[in-house]
């Protein structure tokens, strides 16, 4: 799946994340999105936000080695 954007709200909820894909869904989740505790959200419709943009690099680790393990970045 491709990525088209990657918002961080810097803490504003527990869904600090989104990651909007280019076939229209987001994803919406946690720092710790790998653990019972987090946030791990499907969605649909990328929403317009003045939520910060970031990189996938910018992500925390953990998180993204959870991306990669669940196939949805290479």
């Amino acid at each position: 799946m491709g990525i088209r954007a990657i918002t961080d709200n810097q803490g504003k909820t527990l869904d600090r994340y989104t990651i909007c894909f280019c076939d229209g869904s987001l994803l919406n989740l946690s720092h710790n999105c790998d653990s019972p505790q987090g946030v791990f959200m499907w969605g649909e419709g990328c929403p317009s936000t003045d939520d910060k943009r970031i990189s996938f690099d910018d992500l925390p680790s953990n998180v993204q080695r959870y991306l990669t393990r669940k196939g949805l970045v290479k």
